[in-house]
């Protein structure tokens, strides 16, 4: 390997780890409970950016007008967080389930479900029955991008190659058309500033990511 073509390689590999780590973040939306203490560090890092994207102007906002230490404010995000991501009523968004936003039903999934486990089977990773989320909850498949990518950033040659395209084709069929249009008809719903710019976020993420991919 030339000194150009390791360079490159090292470039690649920290590029999807950075891709991962962000996918991860945006898992934990949809995943984890809010908690204080990561509020409190969510408010740091978004802090000062002159050059914020909506979403981070957004929560720019929501960090300087709300007090993380008052139990309520915690209480309103907590609230409005599960409201959007668990379906809670059906005055609001469908939760964020793929078969749900390719007409087909958790009850009786159809071609998207079984497409959805065949990938998640070549990139070896199987979905426990008894997992506590479904796997096509848009959490697992934020989770299941940035685990990809986490392979493709050790991975060398033909193998780094081949995960690679398999990201590129779950980003383009899956992740990225499903995260959209939930971001879509969930962002009107949201409360409170803390989950609109995490929903911002998302969409904004997922439109680099297409441009990255090509779509």
């Amino acid at each position: 390997m030339s000194p150009l073509q390791d360079v490159t390689a090292v470039a690649k590999r920290i590029d999807a780890q950075n891709r991962a780590d962000q996918y991860r973040a945006l898992a934990s939306f949809f995943l984890d409970l809010p908690k204080r203490e990561t509020l409190q560090i969510m408010a740091e890092a978004v802090k000062g950016d002159p050059d914020a994207s909506e979403g981070l102007r957004e929560l720019q906002v929501f960090f300087s007008e709300a007090s993380i230490d008052d139990e309520g404010v915690l209480d309103e995000v907590g609230s409005d967080r599960t409201f959007l991501v668990r379906g809670v009523t059906q005055k609001g968004p469908r939760p964020p389930y793929g078969s749900l936003f390719a007409g087909e039903t958790p009850e009786a999934p159809g071609s998207s479900m079984l497409r959805l486990k065949a990938l998640y089977r070549r990139a070896g990773f199987e979905v426990s029955e008894s997992a506590a989320e479904s796997p096509d909850y848009l959490g697992v498949e934020l989770a299941f991008a940035a685990a990809l990518l986490d392979k493709v950033a050790v991975a060398e040659g033909e193998e780094a190659e081949k995960l690679a395209k398999m990201s590129e084709e779950f980003v383009r069929g899956f992740v990225a058309p499903f995260g959209h249009a939930y971001v879509q008809e969930s962002l009107g719903w949201a409360r409170t500033g803390f989950c609109r710019g995490m929903l911002l976020l998302l969409r904004e993420f997922l439109e680099s990511e297409i441009e990255f991919v090509g779509a």
